[in-house]
């Protein structure tokens, strides 16, 4: 949240921003800048972008002609022009033409948001131009159906007792040799092939370690760390996921504890 005092910092009161996600001011906040002649005048800048305001706080206006997102990863597809796919750092995720007819080149009302959240890996499938796998954070899965506009929730769910483990970038693939075929990674590696309505699972394919026995410098992690799993994802999970681009039955998986495996 954003405070501000009047009395020297004695006392704070909550200052408006009007947090409403995508309408207002994003509320996670990194630094701000205070004119030293006009006080009603100030920049915020966060994960949501820079803002400015001239009284105080009341209204703002968003800068958008700043080069600052940060995408998490970016995903192609084969059309021509083709189009580009790509997860923000807690700006959602995005899909927009390599090219366009407009004489100023590709403008921001070219892309769309296919997703929410912080944007991780955005697959294209392979059978035509309709459906799209989007990640976020901690294993979020979605599919965008490009016709229609309908998202659908197609995260693997555990059978009772169990959980799954997943990284903070979940990673996911998209085959290149099987239309409706795609792979995504928790500790065991999920394997749809009819565009995510129903997935089969692998063994666990990680080492399973106790992340509070490993020593760091000498001293056990669960020692030192203050917090393990705030802000930090679970330990144990797939990293990495590659298929050859000549034998579809060829897949390798990386995960976070050092085992990088083929099937």
């Amino acid at each position: 949240n954003f405070y501000g005092s009047e009395d020297g910092g004695r006392t704070f009161r909550e200052m408006p921003y009007r947090p409403t996600y995508d309408v207002g001011v994003h509320s996670d906040f990194h630094t701000m800048w205070i004119d030293p002649d006009d006080p009603e005048h100030f920049y915020l800048a966060g994960d949501g972008g820079l803002h400015e305001t001239w009284d105080r706080g009341e209204t703002y206006t968003k800068h958008w002609n700043i080069p600052i997102g940060q995408f998490y990863a970016i995903g192609v597809d084969d059309r021509d022009p083709y189009f580009v796919y790509g997860g923000m750092q807690d700006n959602h995720s995005w899909m927009g033409p390599a090219a366009t007819r407009h004489w100023i080149g590709i403008i921001n009302d070219d892309w769309r948001q296919i997703g929410f959240g912080d944007g991780m890996y955005q697959q294209p499938d392979l059978d035509g131009h309709r459906y799209v796998y989007t990640t976020a954070q901690n294993g979020s899965i979605t599919r965008l159906d490009a016709e229609t506009g309908d998202l659908l929730d197609i995260r693997p769910q555990p059978p009772e007792g169990e959980a799954y483990r997943w990284d903070w970038v979940t990673p996911i693939l998209a085959s290149r040799h099987s239309p409706g075929t795609v792979y995504f990674g928790a500790n065991r590696l999920f394997i749809s092939r009819d565009h995510g309505a129903t997935w089969e699972r692998t063994e666990d394919l990680t080492r399973r370690i106790d992340r509070d026995t490993l020593r760091l410098m000498g001293v056990l992690g669960r020692d030192i760390a203050l917090s393990r799993n705030d802000g930090t994802s679970s330990f144990g999970e797939i990293v990495t996921i590659a298929e050859s681009p000549l034998d579809a039955r060829i897949l390798w998986v990386g995960t976070d504890d050092g085992n990088v495996q083929l099937s």
